[in-house]
């Protein structure tokens, strides 16, 4: 298991300060946020040449673009997400990263089961349309639980999977143990439950729906790991962090160089 760090961390950073931060705090392996109006690198105005230029420079490596979401909702919402996760993921086997992660978009408020259904039928008809390119990009498909949104519990990656048209090993999972803390679903079960499909983990730790600092919550981490030692992964761990004390967030940073290593070892012991 490798280490990373996504550049969540530290949205108030640019992009470059970001990939600095994260190096200055032992990380080598960044995961790096393309989210539209948010953070961190706009990719229509952003050379994938100066992001390589940048993180050769400060000795990182870009191992994922978070693209943001994607919308199960409509066929408008659908059309208009996979066309810039299309582009980020051009943008990611540009820059020789190795995945592109993205969640679902909320869940709409007229939520019942057939809408469930309708709406995890066409996030799998749109991951299809994505998958025709991954293979040829060298980019795996990374879908990400979020608390309240469209892939949520183990179930909901279970009929996505169910409804594409091929076992595609381009297209897996990344485990956010913090969201499915939130949503109230056991991480360890989810990894047992996905098997080969993580592709990779975002390691948060929260109480309740609150992130904290890493060992300050209550998200089992240590059993994510040991299960993933289980099955035999040698994806990344990619730490997230969303804390409110915002004064002490690099802190942390620096702080969760140590925890991880320590959680590696001693899954893998």
């Amino acid at each position: 298991m490798r280490i990373a760090i996504n550049t969540v961390c530290m949205p108030e950073l640019t992009w470059s300060e970001a990939l600095a931060a994260c190096k200055t705090a032992g990380f080598e392996n960044i995961e790096l946020l393309a989210i539209p109006g948010w953070a961190h690198v706009d990719i229509a105005s952003t050379p994938t040449a100066e992001v390589a230029e940048k993180a050769d420079a400060i000795g990182v490596k870009i191992a994922g673009i978070h693209g943001g979401g994607i919308d199960g909702a409509s066929d408008d919402g659908l059309a208009s997400t996979v066309a810039y996760l299309r582009r980020a993921m051009a943008y990611a086997a540009q820059l020789g990263a190795e995945r592109l992660v993205f969640s679902g978009h909320g869940w709409p408020e007229d939520l019942t089961d057939a809408r469930r259904s309708e709406i995890l039928e066409r996030i799998a008809a749109g991951v299809s349309q994505l998958a025709d390119d991954a293979a040829g990009q060298n980019v795996k498909i990374c879908l990400e639980n979020h608390y309240r949104c469209q892939i949520e519990t183990l179930q909901d990656y279970r009929d996505i999977y169910a409804a594409l048209s091929s076992d595609n090993a381009w297209i897996g999972a990344t485990v956010d143990t913090g969201h499915f803390t939130s949503s109230q679903v056991d991480p360890v079960a989810v990894v047992r439950g996905l098997g080969p499909r993580v592709l990779n983990v975002h390691v948060k730790d929260h109480i309740g729906t609150e992130s904290m600092a890493l060992g300050a919550g209550r998200t089992d981490n240590a059993g994510v790991a040991a299960a993933l030692a289980e099955i035999g992964y040698q994806g990344d761990l990619t730490v997230e962090m969303e804390v409110h004390d915002r004064a002490n967030a690099l802190q942390y940073v620096r702080d969760a160089w140590p925890y991880m290593v320590d959680l590696v070892a001693t899954a893998m012991a």
